[in-house]
């Protein structure tokens, strides 16, 4: 923003409900006037249950009970405070092309317009991947406490199109061709979406005479193996890795999960990742629940950001340099 300080009642003005959650990757599946119908982004469903009034610009999920404004949104969808939450908010405007309210109402009419006209336009694109250069990419990582090193073998720098503008961010590749995508302040995925097998030991073993672990969404995974590097975390190496990307990726990968000798979980400890977890028990006696390993904790790199490891070694780096000079 033009001004040094940050006006919030002006950044709520600027900002409409529907721009937002474009920018996060999430379209609406169906539009009566002003209402805008979405699969919620706060939970796995298969019925739109989502619903932005943008004449009123509030929202409401019927399947948590939960709504209110721009705000409250940022705030359940990062897991954030309200301080966080005007953080977030100005972040995404710094990001945006400087529009006042007249133009942004124009670009959601054209939107609404292009929307019934062509599908490419609402998806996102991937124009190009590299190896992970921007500065504030490298930052985000460090902020989730994963080193940079070890990122760089699994993730790449991904430039995407939506809704006519052009973009960056974290890329984890799926088996499908497809990307997960993540920065400080973009959460989506591109088509197609699938889960991503990761072969960690060379030498491949008959399935099922070797270790599988399951992970929810590939910073968990990363999480995982920072902190068996470090030694922080009584667990075994497996063999293999499975990354759902999403949880309804779960029941279609049974087939292979319970074709290895043995499978450990590391799901989310909230209510779905729990559910997922007694589900998946129940296939075979093979599969075993290790989220005790990381109890008290939403997930594994919420656990990993509990242990400080990265920042306190680059604190560390930086303390050591200082002395030597």
């Amino acid at each position: 923003m033009q001004n040094e300080r940050f006006n919030f009642k002006t950044a709520k003005e600027q900002i409409d409900l529907v721009d937002y959650l474009s920018s996060l990757g999430h379209q609406p599946t169906k539009q009566n006037n002003a209402e805008y119908w979405y699969l919620s982004p706060l939970h796995e469903e298969h019925t739109a249950s989502f619903k932005i009034d943008s004449a009123k610009q509030i929202w409401y999920d019927h399947g948590t009970g939960q709504g209110g404004d721009l705000i409250d949104f940022i705030k359940v969808f990062h897991h954030c405070d309200f301080k966080e939450a005007l953080v977030k908010l100005k972040e995404y405007l710094n990001i945006q092309e400087p529009e006042n309210a007249e133009k942004q109402h124009e670009n959601r009419l054209g939107k609404e317009h292009f929307n019934k006209d062509s599908d490419n336009n609402k998806h996102i694109h991937i124009l190009a991947e590299r190896p992970i250069q921007k500065h504030y990419l490298k930052q985000y990582i460090q902020s989730r406490d994963i080193s940079i090193a070890l990122a760089e073998r699994y993730l790449k720098e991904v430039d995407y199109s939506l809704y006519g503008k052009n973009f960056t961010a974290l890329g984890f590749p799926n088996d499908a061709g497809g990307y997960e995508l993540r920065n400080k302040y973009f959460k989506g995925s591109s088509m197609p979406k699938a889960p991503t097998v990761i072969l960690l030991n060379e030498k491949q073993k008959p399935l099922p005479e070797q270790k599988l672990a399951v992970f929810e969404g590939f910073f968990s995974m990363l999480s995982f193996l920072e902190l068996l590097e470090k030694g922080k975390l009584f667990a075994e190496k497996p063999d293999n890795i499975l990354v759902l990307n999403s949880l309804s990726f779960l029941n279609k990968s049974k087939d292979l999960i319970i074709s290895y000798g043995q499978i450990d979980l590391y799901l989310d400890g909230d209510a779905a990742g729990q559910k997922a977890t007694e589900q998946a028990l129940s296939w075979s006696e093979n599969i075993n629940d290790r989220s005790y390993l990381y109890e008290g904790f939403k997930d594994l790199n919420t656990y990993l950001c509990a242990q400080n490891l990265v920042r306190k070694e680059s604190f560390e780096s930086v303390k050591t340099q200082g002395l030597r000079r």
